[in-house]
């Protein structure tokens, strides 16, 4: 049997929601059926969360696409880069995040620019790797502000990191997506 794809298209029924807590968008497909999509957020954790129903503007929108298509980039499938994608704008939109991390990470030589929605990846001293999406470029304090991705991440003294947490580092220990995925560190 052929599986059918479900077109999501934004418009005006999309909604910013809360579902036990957890930060939610309710999205209609081209059918008008909805469905919800789960963040990663605990909405009572949030530090400037949204009004529960309040629309996913254009801007949400437009943010959306621009984490897709970073995350098609990395050829993850259609749904991934969905739900990577909505992560990413709440992440963006309703995460602050002050201290920066950039000890926790090696710096590289490389003059690279990154742009938001890039996918990037940070190198521990340990050679573990943190993949990111690049959520604003450069903000105030000369600090990109990024979204993990992983699963899980562990800092050298024992911080457990994961998916959607919010980092703000240094713009010089950004490397391209995986790309020094061979080389360990001592």
């Amino acid at each position: 049997m052929g599986q059918t794809t479900v077109r999501f298209k934004p418009i005006s029924e999309w909604k910013w929601s809360v579902k036990n807590d957890r930060l939610v968008v309710s999205l209609q497909d081209e059918l008008g059926q909805k469905f919800y999509c789960k963040t990663h957020f605990i909405y009572s954790s949030l530090s400037n969360p949204p009004m529960p129903e309040q629309d996913f503007c254009i801007a949400d929108a437009q943010l959306l696409e621009i984490y897709k298509e970073g995350f098609a980039e990395i050829r993850l499938n259609e749904g991934s880069c969905l739900d990577l994608g909505i992560n990413a704008v709440a992440c963006a939109r309703f995460v602050s995040c002050t201290s920066s991390m950039t000890r926790y990470f090696i710096p590289h030589r490389n003059n690279v620019y990154f742009k938001t929605g890039d996918v990037v990846s940070l190198y521990a001293p340990n050679g573990e790797i943190c993949d990111c999406v690049v959520l604003d470029e450069i903000d105030r304090d000369n600090k990109t502000s990024l979204m993990i991705v992983n699963p899980s991440f562990q800092t050298y003294d024992g911080r457990i990191l994961s998916i959607g947490n919010k980092l703000r580092v240094d713009p010089g220990v950004i490397n391209k997506f995986r790309e020094m995925r061979t080389t360990r560190y001592a």
